[in-house]
C-alpha cells in the first residue's frame, strides 16, 4: 500500500487519541481552569480529520532517505503540528511526532 495524506491523518489521530496527555503538554496554561477548558472544548478538535491539513512534503536525502510530511491542526493556528516520516518509496510510516510550535 502506498502511503498518502489521508492515511497519515488517520494515523495522526490514532496517536493523538492514544497520547492525549502528550498533546496537552504541548500547550501552556495560566491556571487549572484554562487547562480543563482546553481538554473539554479544544482537545476534541485534534481528533477530527477535517482539521489536519498537510502543509509540506519533502524528500529527505540525508542518511537513510525518507519522505517527511508536515501537517497543521488548523484550529490552533500553527501551534500544533504533526511530522510524519515514511520510507522513501512511501510503503510504510517510520514515525509520527506531534509537536507544539
Amino acid at each position: 500500500m502506498k502511503i498518502n495524506s489521508a492515511y497519515c491523518v488517520e494515523k495522526i489521530i490514532e496517536k493523538v487519541i492514544a497520547n492525549s496527555n502528550s498533546v496537552i503538554e504541548q500547550f501552556e496554561f495560566s491556571n487549572y481552569d484554562e487547562k480543563e477548558r482546553f481538554i473539554k472544548e479544544e482537545l476534541p478538535q485534534t481528533t477530527m480529520k477535517k482539521n489536519w491539513k498537510r502543509i509540506c512534503k519533502n524528500k529527505i536525502r540525508i542518511g537513510k532517505p525518507y519522505t517527511e510530511r508536515i501537517f497543521d491542526c488548523k484550529p490552533f493556528d500553527d501551534q500544533l503540528r504533526a511530522y510524519v516520516a515514511t520510507t522513501e518509496n512511501d510503503e510504510s510510516i517510520m514515525s509520527i511526532v506531534i509537536q507544539g510550535e
